[in-house]
């Protein structure tokens, strides 16, 4: 009996998750300024199931470098954040889960990845995007945040 009350409660959490995952919030352009140049990222809704990024670095005197493509995806009835690095995990994507999906902040994970283990988009109103990447490294918590504005 507490297998299936077990059972029960973690499939209704997941189904929250995915109640209160909105796509559409992955779409749109959001740009982080810093000295020297601007980070982009560059968002597609595809369908109600699948949003494409990409991310790009944009210096100061306009070249453009390129750092990955990210789809946001629902497979099986399971959300993740799937980003693709080209020099990197063999050019294949890495899958992070989502975990937590409260007040427009979404936590997806992937205890498995060296770093980060988690991603983390907090969309705090239509026009300010929080991102964090965190996760352990040599059994230290490492974290690196980022601030968007929507354009």
């Amino acid at each position: 009996m507490k297998l299936f009350l077990a059972a029960m409660f973690l499939s209704m959490t997941m189904l929250g998750h995915a109640q209160d995952f909105k796509i559409d919030n992955f779409d749109g352009v959001f740009v982080s300024n810093a000295e020297g140049g601007a980070m982009q990222e560059l968002w597609t809704k595809i369908n109600d199931t699948t949003s494409h990024g990409q991310s790009v670095i944009i210096s100061a005197n306009g070249d453009t470098t390129f750092l990955e493509n990210v789809l946001v995806k629902k497979v099986k009835g399971v959300w993740y954040y799937a980003p693709t690095v080209t020099d990197q995990n063999e050019g294949k994507e890495v899958l992070y889960k989502l975990i937590s999906a409260e007040s427009n902040t979404y936590t997806f994970e992937n205890k498995n990845h060296d770093f980060p283990q988690r991603i983390i988009y907090s969309f705090t109103d239509k026009k300010i995007v929080n991102a964090r990447i965190e996760g352990e490294v040599k059994g230290e918590l490492r974290g690196e945040d980022f601030q968007f504005s929507r354009k």
